[in-house]
């Protein structure tokens, strides 16, 4: 049956889905905040971003979301949020060098990796980043390098996690993945006259088998 939720503005996009230890299913949606959805009990909630505490947010969305411990990180149209399902409140992520701050950007892409205790985001336009919320470091990845993992930067299209902790970046110019030992990006792109070579230059959206790869 479909799944009828009142807070939901007709035409509503709703973004990527997140299964948390609970079996709760949480999704984000444009314009509506994000919500959760108890299975068993056919209950929902919403929850939107609170003006009392200085995390309104102008578009109220949500368009990645993923789980850190028994939290909800969320990449919004203000940076990243972070919702605590214990407190039922969002605080806003705080730990960016003032050099390097995207509080205020739209994050358009997030994923976690818990084999690396990491978290990746993209901000529009201000670049690539690796947080490791073990040692509260941060690793940027510049849209400015001429390289062909700069370029790829500029347009990425997905981030997936494989259950080994391997990072997948998908992108308009090809594929990218993290390598843990040079801390750098690995660039795979479409050949055309190599049989072995990945079959597309755009990579929308990364799927893992039910092995984890």
């Amino acid at each position: 049956p479909d799944l009828l939720f009142p807070e939901l503005k007709k035409f509503n996009r709703v973004y990527n889905f997140y299964e948390d230890k609970n079996g709760l299913l949480w999704f984000g949606t444009m314009g509506s905040g994000l919500f959760s959805y108890d299975f068993k009990a056919d209950k929902y909630q919403n929850y939107n971003f609170e003006k009392s505490k200085g995390l309104s947010d102008d578009g109220n969305s949500v368009f990645y979301l993923d789980g850190v411990g028994d939290e909800i990180w969320c990449g919004t149209n203000r940076g990243v949020r972070i919702f605590n399902p214990a407190t039922k409140k969002f605080r806003s992520f705080s730990e960016w060098p003032s050099k390097e701050r995207i509080d205020t950007s739209y994050v358009s892409y997030l994923a976690a990796s818990e084999t690396d205790s990491s978290i990746w985001f993209y901000g529009d336009g201000k670049g690539f980043f690796r947080y490791s919320y073990s040692d509260k470091s941060i690793q940027k990845f510049s849209l400015a390098d001429t390289d062909s993992v700069g370029k790829a930067l500029h347009f990425i299209s997905s981030i997936t996690v494989d259950t080994a902790g391997g990072v997948w970046i998908g992108s308009w110019n090809g594929l990218l993945k993290y390598n843990k030992e040079t801390r750098r990006l690995d660039f795979y792109r479409s050949e055309s006259n190599d049989s072995t070579a990945i079959p597309a230059g755009f990579i929308s959206r990364g799927v893992l088998y039910r092995d984890g790869t």
